[in-house]
């Protein structure tokens, strides 16, 4: 494809008419139009975000917004399935509320010897507290 794009003296993403400040404006407009209704209606709040990640599948900044949308406590491994995938491939702030979901999902299933992380070490039940102070 390079060779391709230099024969047209054009860029890849132009030869694929892509343009990476529409993609990034079209993500956060599926985020803020979500922030706009986690709080009162987490199920439309959850809905423009599936409809968002069918358009952009595994976009970490949707995901993490999707964490926000699902009731740890009701439905703890939606919240583990969701925050597993952005432990170990978010940048940091991402993996930061990805990890401290995590915390709250194992500690409401009772489960206080779970993975912080899929490949991280494992937060044994005397550190739980410490493991979940760290995380807020």
């Amino acid at each position: 494809m390079p060779r391709l794009a230099r024969i047209f003296g054009v860029s890849i993403d132009e030869l694929f008419d892509y343009n990476k400040g529409e993609v990034k404006d079209d993500i956060m407009s599926y985020v803020k139009k979500s922030w706009q209704m986690r709080e009162d209606d987490p199920n439309a709040a959850r809905a423009i975000l599936d409809e968002g990640l069918a358009k952009y599948p595994g976009n970490e900044l949707m995901l993490n917004n999707l964490l926000y949308t699902v009731n740890y406590t009701a439905d703890p491994d939606e919240t583990i399935r969701i925050a597993s995938k952005l432990t170990d491939s978010a940048s940091s702030d991402i993996r930061f509320d990805a990890l401290r979901f995590l915390a709250y999902a194992y500690n409401a299933k009772g489960d206080e010897e779970s993975p912080q992380s899929p490949r991280s070490n494992r937060c044994r039940k005397s550190t739980l507290q410490s493991c979940q102070s760290s995380l807020l």
